[in-house]
């Protein structure tokens, strides 16, 4: 169950949505819209970039691209399509609701703050596919931390449960934003995620033989699964319900048995 906490980054989100809605409505939406479309197709590049370019460059150059590059060279081209795709779209939205074009009525006022909310969307799936990637870094570093031995003699030595992670675990409850985000999102895919979560753990000498114990969830609940974790702040005498947060959240993903 989500904790009210969990929707600040929702909350952020529709904030910034009505502070463009406002700017739009009063100063116009063609330089807003035009950014929108220009940040919509750089997200495209880079997407495909971090998707495609690892097995391009294998299959035509026979080079082995690590993900960073991958990642850096999506970044620079994104950034090249935006910087250019703006430009160019400035003057053409220019046209468009210039005072004698038939879009004039809809340049501000309530039409254009209407219009204003593609450039909102595209902005927020990408700041929401960013928190996503940090919550799920952060998460398995904790998870990690989690797993180090004699963690319940830590006490107040072991930090809190990301604040990135939950965070992402109430953006992951907006609807059929995770499975997009799945499909193209390498990073933080629920299922990976949630096995390199289940691999973290099974190293551990006191949370492997405690996860081994919990009954198999049923079918409806395997993965994706990840929005569900219910980590929250470990002190020795809740290290035990942490672990069963944890247990619930990542060992639906693969049978209990299979851990090595």
């Amino acid at each position: 169950m989500n904790s009210f906490s969990d929707f600040t980054g929702i909350l952020i989100g529709l904030l910034f949505v009505v502070i463009v809605f406002l700017s739009a409505m009063k100063h116009g939406v063609v330089k807003i819209l035009a950014s929108g479309v220009a940040a919509a197709l750089g997200l495209v590049v880079f997407y495909a970039g971090i998707n495609f370019l690892p097995d391009l460059a294998k299959t035509l150059l026979d080079v082995d691209l690590t993900w960073k590059i991958s990642a850096g060279i999506s970044a620079g081209l994104a950034f090249l399509m935006y910087v250019i795709s703006r430009v160019l779209l400035g003057f053409v939205f220019k046209a468009v609701f210039n005072p004698d074009g038939w879009f004039h009525w809809c340049v501000d006022g309530i039409p254009g703050g209407v219009l204003s909310f593609f450039s909102s969307a595209v902005v927020l799936f990408f700041l929401f596919s960013c928190v996503r990637v940090a919550g799920t870094v952060q998460e398995l570093n904790y998870i990690d931390s989690l797993s180090r031995a004699g963690i319940s003699e830590m006490g107040g030595r072991i930090p809190p449960y990301p604040i990135s992670a939950t965070w992402r675990n109430g953006i992951e409850t907006v609807p059929f934003l995770a499975p997009a985000l799945d499909l193209i999102d390498p990073f933080s895919h629920r299922g990976k995620r949630n096995a390199a979560a289940l691999t973290l753990a099974s190293t551990s000498n006191f949370l492997k033989p405690y996860l081994l114990t919990r009954p198999r969830p049923p079918s409806s609940l395997r993965c994706p699964c990840g929005s569900n974790s219910q980590l929250r702040r470990v002190s020795p005498s809740r290290l035990r319900s942490s672990t069963a947060s944890l247990s619930s959240s990542i060992l639906p993903c693969v049978p209990l048995r299979q851990i090595p």
